[in-house]
């Protein structure tokens, strides 16, 4: 049994913020520190009560926190109380309903917890978030000249939206400075940076751009700068969502996949931020859709169905353009589709040059790209086309040492990385997505020949992988630090833009089981749940 060696009571009314309180513990043998034990015991705190046990001396960060109690009856308790209550209604009305129950208006019903998760994110709390705000005000601001300059107009109390302090408390414990944050900035200033962020508009333009529009009319009629922030992020979500929407109402086959997807944690985090994610992702979900749609349609093909999934694969490339091998799917449409063969060649080249062409005028023309390759990048090259075999053992490091931190990001790792859905999960999730793949039959079939290899199939998965380790080489290159062991920087959300296509690939030539929907949905209502709580008692 432990034994007390000294106790002491500190009033936390009578301490001044900001000021440490110190005092000696007696009879503690310094050389065998790592026997004693520490304990702190809140008695009555409230809001005006609490205590900061230790902070980092260099970054004043909080290394243990001792959080306010608070009754059961609580405004977070009782918020959370009423979205229990709203769960539980929502599974009554699904349970009602059935199957009967469209996916597209069990979509509309999650938006209760989706725009939620919107609006419970304080500002910047979002990995990058304080950059995709710099250059969607840049692009707001100077539109084709926003390549050369990081010169903005901001309200002058721009700075009170950190008021989570990002990367440092990331708790809002003063709603003063909320309400503040609301009010009408009474004057402007010009920056160059915006929190620590001064980036160019180059080749994210595409992403950035319902932002930068959104920023723009709010900028007309607000100087707050949490309502311009929060109307950006809005205007950013409404664009994702209708895409999700239209996504899976358009796909004839693998609606509970593109679903679900959809709904995962991770990614109704990005489609809620003012990240240019939430435009990729949803994006993915289309092209994946109009794929399944072109694959699967009786009808000749017309010049429309080739543009329209180029066109979304090419705003996608131009943010990140890794993801150029999902190109495959559609040069893979199998020839029956087309009138003639002619036809066929000549819908391949248009594909193939409205990619190079849109992809060089955006770069290079509307906004030119600066160069990204540095003294890291060719030391990093060097290294690799010098010591090539050292390329499996960094892979071999890198996964060993990242993989459950890729598969959590994948569902559920949120802000900066500062809490996660559990394991079981975010397994859970995989488990569902494996279910949902082989529930269906033959989401794709790239020929009506049978045969035992499908040589296309193989070849499409090729592109993937190919996708995957493009997503790791660049962060290898440009982000790793020099002759680095295991590649540094990759997130799981990378990869969410492949998962519908990986899922889909997996489905079998014969249903290998029945799959109840209502189950899907009773699912994905647990599951945004519990998001949604998580965020609640992390953020407050």
């Amino acid at each position: 049994m432990d034994k007390e060696i000294f106790k002491k009571k500190i009033n936390t009314n009578v301490l001044v913020d900001g000021q440490g309180y110190c005092f000696d513990i007696p009879n503690i043998k310094t050389n065998n520190i790592k026997n004693y034990k520490l304990k702190v015991i809140s008695e009555n705190a409230d809001l005006k009560n609490n205590v900061t046990l230790f902070r980092n001396k260099e970054t004043k960060e909080v290394t243990l926190y001792l959080k306010n109690s608070r009754g059961l009856f609580s405004i977070k308790n009782l918020v959370i109380i009423l979205y229990i209550i709203v769960f539980l209604v929502i599974s009554f009305y699904i349970n009602k309903k059935g199957d009967k129950l469209k996916i597209n208006s069990f979509l509309l019903l999650m938006l209760v917890y989706i725009l939620s998760i919107l609006f419970i994110y304080p500002p910047l709390e979002n990995p990058d978030e304080p950059s995709h705000m710099h250059s969607s005000y840049n692009l707001s601001q100077n539109l084709f000249k926003a390549d050369e300059t990081t010169e903005i107009v901001v309200p002058d109390s721009v700075d009170c939206l950190n008021y989570s302090k990002i990367q440092y408390l990331d708790r809002v414990t003063n709603f003063e400075a909320v309400a503040y944050c609301l009010e009408q900035s009474d004057s402007n200033k010009t920056v160059n940076h915006l929190f620590g962020s001064s980036n160019k508009v180059t080749y994210s333009v595409l992403g950035h751009t319902p932002q930068a529009i959104s920023i723009g009319l709010a900028d007309q009629v607000s100087d707050s700068p949490l309502f311009i922030f929060y109307f950006a992020k809005l205007g950013n979500f409404v664009l994702a969502f209708v895409i999700l929407y239209f996504a899976i109402k358009m796909a004839p086959k693998g609606k509970n996949i593109l679903l679900f997807v959809g709904v995962l944690p991770m990614f109704v985090q990005q489609i809620t931020s003012l990240s240019y994610d939430a435009l990729l992702n949803s994006l993915a979900l289309l092209y994946t859709a109009y794929i399944i749609k072109i694959y699967n349609q009786k009808e000749k093909i017309m010049m429309r169905d080739i543009i329209i999934p180029t066109i979304f694969l090419l705003v996608s490339i131009t943010v990140k353009v890794v993801y150029v091998p999902l190109a495959v799917l559609l040069l893979f449409i199998p020839q029956d589709k087309f009138r003639n063969f002619k036809q066929y060649l000549g819908f391949m080249a248009c594909i193939v040059g409205l990619v190079l062409v849109g992809n060089y005028i955006i770069r290079d023309v509307l906004f030119v790209a600066e160069s990204v390759v540095d003294v890291r990048f060719d030391n990093q090259l060097n290294y690799l086309l010098k010591s090539p075999f050292d390329i499996v053992s960094i892979g071999i490091n890198t996964l060993v040492r990242n993989s459950v931190f890729y598969l959590r990001g994948i569902v559920g790792y949120f802000g900066w990385f500062r809490f996660c859905l559990s394991d079981f999960t975010v397994m859970s999730c995989f488990m569902m997505l494996g279910i949902l793949a082989i529930s269906e039959k033959e989401v794709i079939k790239f020929s009506n020949k049978s045969s035992k290899i499908d040589y296309k199939k193989i070849i499409v998965v090729i592109s993937i992988l190919l996708s995957i380790g493009a997503i790791f080489l660049s962060m290898y290159l440009f982000w790793s630090t020099y002759k680095l062991e295991y590649v540094d920087g990759v997130q799981g959300r990378y990869f969410i833009p492949l998962i519908p296509i990986i899922v889909v690939l997996l489905s079998p030539k014969i249903n290998k089981i029945k799959f109840n929907q209502v189950n899907l949905y009773s699912f994905i209502n647990i599951l945004l749940l519990q998001y949604v709580i998580y965020a609640i008692t992390f953020f407050y």
